[in-house]
């Protein structure tokens, strides 16, 4: 199972505007975090490291990511 990971929201433009890392706990059941960031248009997730497995070559996988918010208002017609 993924221990740390480094958690990246970027801009449409390619920049990242929000970046922190976190560790998870040993367990199957879900783990929540807090992003608070805004106009993400891309999320980018680097496994850092890993909690020991039963087979030293066992691969490493992060099987669902659900993200949850607001969505921004659309921006008013132009007059």
């Amino acid at each position: 199972r993924p221990r740390g990971v480094t958690l990246e929201l970027l801009s449409a433009d390619g920049v990242v505007i929000f970046s922190r890392d976190y560790e998870l706990k040993d367990e199957a059941d879900p783990q929540a975090f807090d992003v608070g960031a805004r106009e993400a248009a891309t999320v980018r997730i680097a496994v850092r490291s890993v909690y020991l497995a039963s087979t030293p070559s066992a691969p490493v996988a992060i099987t669902e990511i659900d993200f949850f918010g607001r969505l921004a208002a659309p921006s008013p017609a132009a007059p």
